[in-house]
């Protein structure tokens, strides 16, 4: 898919956009359900705020999970949608289990009720994922340590709330991966579950063997911090991958894994991608869109970049200071499943819903009076009314 607009209808989402309540602070991440099509926000005071990406009205669509923890730094939704794990500053991960009504929509009690402590290493954890088999979560932490479980009998023993609290989380028993110097900023699975990427404040991005935590390979080409790492859900071969890293250092890597070559594993750097605004401050958060053909990006000076995968070629790019003065970090910017829209979530507790579009809709779009649609001419963002 070749996109190269992005739209944002204000007027549609208005209630979307923006998070509020006494409980809300700082968003330090979001998750989508794979399987609801839900969102799942964070606020600073150790609430999880759950909403409808379809439902505007803010009463309608907000659950609330607390997990007993101050501030929960991450969220990772299973690849069923019934359980979400959120890490914490307190070094413990939150295990919830949704569960769901006859409609399918998660109901809010069961979830306040339904949660399991697993401890994960001994300081902040930043990051935490779900395999997309639901086997393993992972987490990674400051104190460097990576900690995988095998959740594979979550799914499928447990089918109600009671099933869910008769579980001992000391049946789920963490190995840990050792080997980056300083603090795991972020960690993911590739599409198989085979492997797990994780990026590190010691600039490295380290792939290892997600089944016995055998080292694979270690990144060292970007210059700073590495704030995100993401495998791309679509492979162009067996064991063959595609992974985005995010850094301090204003870019995004786009990293082409074969670990069926014959030396073992084969490792090479496709593209440097670069926003146009040179990723003033550095990129935070990175993602793939579902069919893999494209990447986004979140950075320090509140710029969304749009990449095509395949050339490399920046499609668009949406300044939200210079649009709405916002001088917030965005910190998430995932698509949703079907790959139609784009969420970009600032540390300002700020979440804007934007519409992708394809070539194929652009005459239609324009033919009809839709609010603002942003293309990239020459490295200049342009508004086109």
């Amino acid at each position: 898919m070749d996109s190269t607009f992005l739209r944002r209808d204000k007027r549609i989402y208005s209630n979307l956009e923006t998070l509020d309540g006494e409980n809300v602070a700082f968003v330090h991440d979001v998750a989508i359900s794979p399987a609801r099509e839900s969102i799942c926000a964070l606020p600073e005071k150790g609430v999880i705020q759950i909403r409808s990406t379809e439902k505007p009205d803010r009463e309608a669509s907000i659950r609330e999970l607390r997990g007993d923890v101050h501030v929960i730094s991450s969220l990772a939704f299973s690849p069923s949608g019934r359980f979400l794990a959120a890490g914490s500053r307190s070094n413990v991960m939150c295990l919830f289990y949704l569960g769901e009504g006859d409609d399918g929509v998660i109901d809010n009690e069961k979830a306040k009720a339904g949660v399991m402590f697993l401890k994960a290493g001994t300081d902040n954890i930043h990051s935490v994922a779900f395999s997309s088999c639901g086997r393993y979560l992972a987490s990674g932490s400051e104190d460097t340590k990576i900690c995988i479980w095998d959740v594979h009998h979550l799914e499928a023993g447990t089918s109600s709330l009671q099933d869910f609290e008769r579980l001992d989380p000391r049946s789920l028993s963490a190995r840990v991966f050792r080997g980056h110097r300083k603090g795991v900023k972020s960690v993911d699975f590739s599409p198989d579950g085979m492997v797990l990427a994780s990026g590190c404040t010691d600039s490295n991005v380290r792939l290892w063997d997600a089944r016995d935590g055998g080292h694979i390979e270690v990144m060292h080409d970007h210059r700073y911090r590495i704030h995100c790492c993401r495998f791309s859900p679509v492979s162009e071969a067996k064991r063959v991958y595609t992974l985005a890293s995010a850094s301090k250092d204003g870019t995004v890597r786009l990293w082409r894994i074969d670990r069926g070559a014959e030396e073992g594993c084969r490792v090479d750097c496709m593209k440097v991608l670069r926003p146009p605004s040179c990723g003033r401050g550095g990129l935070l958060s990175c993602s793939f869109s579902p069919d893999g053909c494209l990447v986004a990006a979140g950075g320090v000076d509140s710029v969304l970049t749009l990449f095509d995968v395949r050339s490399g070629a920046c499609l668009a790019s949406l300044d939200f200071f210079a649009e709405e003065a916002i001088t917030s970090a965005i910190v998430a910017c995932p698509f949703t499943p079907d790959g139609k829209n784009l969420l970009s979530v600032n540390l300002n507790s700020e979440m804007w819903k934007l519409r992708v579009f394809t070539p194929k809709e652009i005459q239609h779009v324009l033919s009809r009076d839709v609010g603002k649609l942003w293309m990239l001419h020459e490295s200049l963002c342009s508004a086109l009314q």
